[in-house]
């Protein structure tokens, strides 16, 4: 992640000379540049990310990262109530990376994507997961996106 850090090297307990090192960590990318699309359990959503996922089902996140220069793309996903989910992060050989996770619970989640240490665009995203809404209730899909602003 980009940012400034302090590096202290100990040999034997003991500090070597000239440590701590003070460094300035630079983005190796344009964060900027990079696209999203997300598919839910195999069936396209389009550019963005939309307001539900369902429980569940598997979430693909694929960034587009073809424009954005060199650089690796990390992803958080928070659940509902704080804890992180196990998500899996693809290189592809086309200059995208997929992200692979399941909402194992319904509320809502924060999604936090980065490209060389940077936030992308409209990251963090938040969603809500739910499960199959019977018939006499409002379905999910009436709720509504929210920006982190």
């Amino acid at each position: 992640m980009a940012g400034r850090y302090t590096i202290t090297i100990k040999y034997g307990g003991d500090e070597i000379p000239y440590s701590p090192y003070r460094i300035l960590a630079l983005p190796t990318g344009d964060a900027s540049k990079c696209l999203v699309t997300v598919s839910i359990g195999g069936h396209g959503l389009g550019s963005g990310m939309g307001p539900t996922i369902q429980i569940g089902e598997e979430t693909v996140i694929t960034v587009d990262a073809k424009h954005a220069g060199k650089g690796k793309v990390t992803c958080k996903v928070s659940t509902p109530d704080g804890a992180e989910l196990d998500v899996d992060v693809v290189e592809n050989a086309d200059g995208t990376f997929d992200i692979y996770y399941t909402a194992p619970e319904p509320g809502k989640y924060v999604i936090t994507i980065r490209f060389g240490g940077e936030n992308i665009p409209n990251s963090p995203f938040h969603v809500v997961a739910c499960g199959p809404a019977p018939l006499i209730e409002e379905p999910c899909d009436s709720l509504q996106f929210s920006p982190p602003w």
